[in-house]
């Protein structure tokens, strides 16, 4: 099964790159519902404690994600970037609080040797990916984790309202469309 989530198209909204140490505070922007900024966790904490301090809003749940991919200094990787690392932080709707991780390295295999300009840039290491599964099985696995997380019943019908939150467009408007289109993955419409 390669698909991920039956879901309305997901919001875009900004936040600083690394969300595994630095979730953001949520802020009004222009285009945006929130636009999250660089924040501590610990400031995230404390701004739980004031409620009021989060604009009321809809979703349950955020997913936070933030793929890693293929790179090389100054050259487009062809036919695509792969992903080769797949984090998803889901925080409650109401206060963002940590409810759950997903977390998967995922091994490239169009160019699974990883160039030292994507080590550098994304700290993550030839060994770490060179054993991992390919991304039909990281997806799956994904699909399972939304499953487990309550997120979306066992026929992928919506079981709780959620959006995810990225760093612009790219991970989910450019990245997974061009691998799933390359390698026949079928993802569903409403998701991306």
């Amino acid at each position: 099964m390669n698909h991920i989530l039956k879901t309305s198209h997901p919001h875009i909204i900004a936040f600083s790159h690394k969300f595994s140490t630095s979730y953001g505070h949520f802020a009004k922007a222009k285009n945006w519902k929130y636009l999250m900024q660089g924040a501590s966790v610990p400031k995230i904490q404390a701004m739980n404690r004031n409620v009021s301090a989060i604009n009321k809003q809809n979703f349950d749940y955020f997913l936070v994600l933030d793929f890693e991919a293929t790179c090389e200094e100054g050259i487009k990787i062809m036919p695509h970037q792969e992903i080769i690392e797949f984090p998803v932080i889901q925080l409650s709707g109401k206060n963002l609080e940590e409810i759950s991780r997903f977390h998967r390295y995922v091994k490239p295999t169009e160019r699974p040797i990883l160039t030292s300009f994507c080590t550098e840039l994304t700290g993550i290491v030839q060994e770490t990916v060179a054993s991992q599964e390919s991304l039909p099985e990281v997806l799956d696995a994904f699909d399972k984790w939304l499953i487990n997380s309550n997120l979306i019943n066992a026929d992928h019908s919506m079981k709780s309202h959620f959006t995810f939150i990225t760093c612009g467009d790219w991970d989910l408007g450019v990245l997974l469309p061009s691998e799933a289109n390359y390698r026949n993955l079928k993802l569903p419409e409403q998701a991306f």
